[in-house]
């Protein structure tokens, strides 16, 4: 646990903004990157499929994003190649 918290006071100090929501919500997620200009999107995988679709629906595309993280269950290698073509 400290070296969480170590790691997550460090990116605090770096002037790091943390996004946090209380229910999963992809438009809700594509809006708040899109508003608060979030960089660095780290979730499971599914949440980015979740992201995708949604972003490929609704046109609205998280261009602010330069990285997108993982955790959780592998990433489908169809997920990655969307998501190279949705953040470009």
């Amino acid at each position: 646990m400290l070296q969480v918290a170590t790691r997550f006071s460090r990116g605090v100090k770096v002037t790091t903004k943390l996004v946090l929501t209380r229910k999963w919500d992809p438009s809700e997620a594509a809006m708040l990157i899109k508003s608060e200009h979030i960089s660095t999107f780290i979730v499971p995988a599914a949440m980015t499929g979740a992201l995708i679709y949604h972003a490929t629906i609704s046109g609205n595309k998280p261009s602010s994003l330069l990285s997108v993280g993982m955790g959780g269950a592998a990433r489908a290698p169809d997920q990655v190649k969307i998501l190279i073509l949705i953040l470009q």
